[in-house]
């Protein structure tokens, strides 16, 4: 059985979630970022296009793009400048 090799995120979180502040934090927003992923999941389950999705339910295709991959990392970006992470 072959490894799969870490991406660049997941070295740089596993490095991050060494802090304290950091983990805190990452941890404390779980279940939001478990409900993205869920939904995200059930779009593509559902041979959906984020601009299907978005038409049915009447907001821009940019809408759901934002909450399902900008909006996660922007936070881990403003996350990793909590003091000790730089």
């Amino acid at each position: 059985m072959a490894l799969e090799k870490k991406s660049d995120f997941q070295r740089r979180l596993a490095k991050d979630l060494k802090n304290p502040d950091f983990k805190k934090e990452w941890e404390s927003l779980e279940l939001e970022y478990q409900i993205q992923a869920t939904l995200l999941q059930a779009r593509i389950d559902a041979d959906m296009t984020q601009a299907e999705l978005a038409k049915k339910n009447g907001v821009r295709q940019s809408n759901i793009s934002r909450r399902t991959y900008y909006r996660y990392k922007a936070y881990y970006d403003g996350l990793h400048n909590i003091k000790g992470n730089r």
